[in-house]
C-alpha cells in the first residue's frame, strides 16, 4: 500500500531538517573552536621566526625552541653601506638575541583587536604564515653613532621647521632632509642573517632619506597666537630653575594658513605677517642676575618655551 503525498511530504521535512541542524551544529562547534583558539594563551600557528614555526607553544616553549635554534655567542658582522665597509662587533654594543623579547612578540602577534577581530587574524595567519623576525637587543644609541661616525659625510642629520621672529613678521624655514643609514635596520639585518645562517656573509646597508616633519598648519596657528609671558624664576633649596620667556605673536590664521599652504614644500624662508610682542623680563637677564649671586646651581628648563 503506497503512502499518501502528505507522508512523503513530511518525511523529507524532517530529512532536510536533519541535514540543516547536523550543519548548523558544525557550523557552531568550528565557530566555538576557532574563538576558543583566538582566546587561547599559546602563540597562533603561522608565526614564525626564520624557517622556525612558533605555532601553539607557550612563551616558555618558545624562548627554549629559540635559544636552541639560534644561540650564537659573538654577533660580528660586515657592513658594506655605500661602498664603505666596516665591521661590527657585537660586543662592543652589547649585542645579543633576546629570545624573551621574540617570544613575547610572537605571543602578541594577531592579538591587538578584539576575539573576532583575533579570530579572523589567526585564520589569516594559518593560510599565510608570517616571519616577525629574530629581535635583537644592543645599545642602540651607541650604534647609530658608530656608524654615522663610520659614514661621515655620507650622512646628514635631518632638521626640523624653525620660526624665528621678526619685526613684525614670523620667519619659517620648512627644515632640510637628511641621510640616515638606521641602527635598528642594521639589527633587523642582523636578525635575518641570524635566522638564515649568514651571518659570516657581509650584510648590506642603505642609506635613506629621512625627510623633516611637515608643519601641522591647525597646531602652528594655535602655537603662534598667544600673549607674551616673562621669564620666571623657580626656587627649590640650593637650586634654581628659569623658566624662559614666551614672546608674544598675533596673526590673521586665514592669511597664515595660505601662505603655509602654498610654501609646504618650499626650501627657502618665507615670512608670515604677524605682531610680535617682547616680554619685559627675559631667561637671559635673570641668568646674569643669579650667576653671581646664587650659591649652588641652577638651570633653564625651556620644555614650555
Amino acid at each position: 500500500m503506497s503512502e499518501f503525498p502528505e507522508t512523503k511530504k513530511s518525511k523529507k521535512t524532517v530529512v532536510l531538517i536533519s541535514i540543516i541542524s547536523a550543519i548548523l551544529a558544525i557550523c557552531i562547534g568550528l565557530c566555538g573552536f576557532v574563538l576558543f583558539k583566538a582566546s587561547s594563551d599559546n602563540i597562533y600557528e603561522g608565526v614564525r621566526v626564520g624557517n622556525l614555526n612558533l605555532g601553539g607553544m607557550n612563551k616558555s616553549d618558545a624562548i627554549r625552541t629559540l635559544a636552541k635554534t639560534y644561540d650564537t655567542h659573538d654577533i660580528n658582522v660586515r657592513v658594506n653601506c655605500e661602498g664603505t665597509e666596516f665591521d661590527i662587533y657585537g660586543s662592543a654594543y652589547s649585542l645579543k638575541p633576546d629570545f624573551e623579547a621574540t617570544a613575547d612578540k610572537a605571543l602578541s602577534f594577531g592579538k591587538d583587536g578584539g576575539i573576532f577581530s583575533n579570530a579572523l587574524k589567526m585564520i589569516e595567519l594559518w593560510r599565510n604564515p608570517q616571519n616577525i623576525g629574530l629581535v635583537i637587543s644592543g645599545d642602540y644609541n651607541v650604534l647609530q653613532y658608530a656608524i654615522n661616525e663610520k659614514l661621515g659625510e655620507k650622512v646628514s642629520d635631518v632638521e626640523q621647521y624653525s620660526v624665528e621672529f621678526g619685526e613684525n613678521e614670523l620667519i619659517v624655514n620648512n627644515g632640510r632632509s637628511g641621510r640616515a643609514a638606521s641602527a635598528q635596520k642594521l639589527l633587523d639585518l642582523i636578525a635575518s642573517a641570524i635566522a638564515d645562517g649568514k651571518l659570516s656573509e657581509t650584510i648590506n646597508l642603505s642609506i635613506e632619506t629621512v625627510n623633516p616633519d611637515p608643519i601641522n598648519i591647525d597646531e602652528f596657528i594655535k602655537e603662534y597666537n598667544r600673549k607674551p609671558e616673562n621669564a620666571e624664576v623657580k626656587e627649590e633649596g640650593e637650586e634654581i630653575t628659569i623658566i624662559p620667556e614666551v614672546v608674544g605673536v598675533e596673526l590673521n590664521g586665514e592669511e597664515a594658513r595660505k601662505i603655509l599652504e602654498e610654501n609646504k614644500l618650499s626650501a627657502e624662508s618665507y615670512t608670515i605677517p604677524a605682531k610680535i610682542t617682547f616680554p619685559e623680563i627675559t631667561s637671559a637677564q635673570l641668568e646674569a642676575e643669579y650667576l653671581d649671586t646664587v650659591i649652588g646651581s641652577y638651570s633653564t628648563d625651556y620644555s614650555t618655551s
